[in-house]
């Protein structure tokens, strides 16, 4: 078999997973492994594998190989912080994402992702902040400033939060999900009218 038809492997594998046929995808990426024992991108690919498959302890362990192939690959970073999040070892998620941050300063998903684990162990001030750099990184992130106004509202910030929910809607104003935040914030305020109005709207 040639190396030049390994990104095929990886392609079939990939459409076998989506269509969930996970026998044939282990059977393809077996087979790309064969060619190519050492890619970071097959064990990433087998990685999220076994996690459609909720083999999650595999997962990890897949994405931590390809980690020692490649250990800036953003993939196997990105994947192995999510999942540990998912999973709640957020000591390990915290190591691999502040390493991540420092490889890629400039990568909001590390930041997103950073303040996620950082809100989850209650340090609300530090998931702000780390936030806070996403939304410089990555000013029209949907996603950004709803985490970030979130956080506000934990934090007791009452008017950052109806800010930061605000900005969200204009972004997305078709997701119900900043109205409904913002509904909630309101009515923290004790501003009733407001809060029945933005849990009202129809996206």
């Amino acid at each position: 078999m040639s190396p030049d038809n390994l990104g095929a492997y990886l392609n079939i594998g990939n459409l076998f997973t989506e269509l969930g046929e996970f026998e044939k995808a282990h059977k393809t990426y077996d087979l790309a492994l064969k060619m190519s024992v050492n890619n970071a991108q097959i064990y990433v690919n087998l990685g999220n594998l076994y996690r459609q498959e909720k083999d999650f302890d595999q997962a990890i362990t897949a994405y931590r190989k390809a980690l020692e192939i490649d250990k800036n690959h953003r993939g196997a970073r990105l994947n192995i912080v999510m999942l540990l999040n998912q999973q709640q070892r957020y000591s390990e998620a915290l190591e691999i994402c502040l390493e991540s941050v420092k490889i890629e300063p400039e990568n909001p998903h590390f930041y997103r992702q950073l303040g996620n684990i950082q809100r989850q162990i209650g340090e609300l001030e530090t998931a702000s902040t780390s936030y806070n750099q996403a939304i410089k990184l990555e000013q029209n992130n949907y996603d950004n400033y709803l985490l970030q106004g979130v956080t506000y509202q934990q934090l007791g910030k009452l008017e950052k939060a109806i800010e930061t929910y605000q900005q969200a809607q204009k972004l997305q104003p078709e997701k119900p999900c900043a109205y409904l935040c913002l509904g909630n914030a309101y009515w923290l305020q004790k501003d009733v009218s407001k809060a029945i109005e933005s849990r009202n709207v129809e996206c």
